[in-house]
């Protein structure tokens, strides 16, 4: 049994040496007689011109049948041929929703990552679809038995949390068209930066009551990438950069400690 282009129904009925066609809704159209050239129909098919195909097991043949019954020719195949399949890959590619998914893990490089979303483009012609879906771990191995959660275009995500994330993207399409993903990018929240002024100091002051005190907070970083601005702050004053001046003229040390923050 196959279906063309129409909807119409092609059966064989294999002791009568026929194919029978219906309609849509199953009236009776039509009965091509195949014999004597085609013995035995097994199969039928609908290649990609609109065909019908029938498999004659006795005569080791094939026909090529018009719509409206036309009979083209015989065709010889191997011996005793018998299929019941989609044998011309037709209903595989016309009618059979097709889907395809792709994936991808993302190390963050640290442990316990918020994600907060999950943005993309597509494309998606009528008949097609894309889903987005996201798991994440601390770890490869949990990462595996981590259930899925589907996830909306650039909508905050709850919950997901781990050093890796592992996306999914299921594509389908019920038609010959194709959903196309353009881009992806996986969002976490926006971390804190990391201030280091490096290691306490101890300065002498000279006669005047005075030193030379270099502050260097080159070693502070932004977990994200972003770009820092620095700032000092200290009792009575402050500064600005990741290594300020001299400050001898700013801070006159009369044996007192003082506290200087980044």
């Amino acid at each position: 049994m196959a279906v063309d282009n129409e909807g119409n129904i092609w059966a064989a009925y294999s002791g009568n040496h026929v194919l029978n066609k219906f309609s849509p809704d199953g009236q009776f159209l039509m009965s091509v007689k195949l014999y004597p050239n085609g013995q035995t129909p097994i199969g039928v098919g609908v290649d990609g011109e609109g065909y019908i195909w029938a498999v004659n097991n006795s005569t080791s043949n094939a026909a090529k049948i018009k719509t409206d019954g036309t009979i083209v020719g015989f065709y010889p195949v191997g011996a005793g041929p018998y299929t019941y399949s989609d044998m011309t890959g037709f209903h595989l590619k016309n009618i059979t929703a097709h889907e395809g998914t792709w994936t991808v893990i993302h190390d963050e490089g640290e442990e316990n990552c918020r994600w907060k979303s999950i943005s993309w483009h597509e494309k998606k012609p009528a008949g097609t679809d894309i889903t987005v879906s996201a798991k994440a771990t601390n770890t490869l191995e949990e990462l595996e038995s981590k259930p899925y959660i589907q996830v909306q275009n650039n909508v905050e995500i709850k919950d997901l949390i781990g050093r890796f994330v592992q996306v999914e993207v299921k594509l389908k399409t019920s038609n010959l068209e194709t959903p196309v993903l353009e881009d992806i990018s996986i969002n976490s929240y926006n971390r804190a930066p990391v201030a280091d002024a490096g290691d306490d100091i101890t300065v002498q002051a000279g006669a005047d009551g005075k030193a030379k005190v270099l502050l260097d907070g080159t070693s502070s970083y932004d977990p994200d990438g972003d770009n820092l601005t620095y700032k000092w702050i200290w009792d009575g004053g402050q500064a600005e950069g990741n290594q300020p001046g001299d400050l001898s003229r700013i801070l006159c040390f009369h044996f007192i400690a003082y506290i200087v923050e980044l």
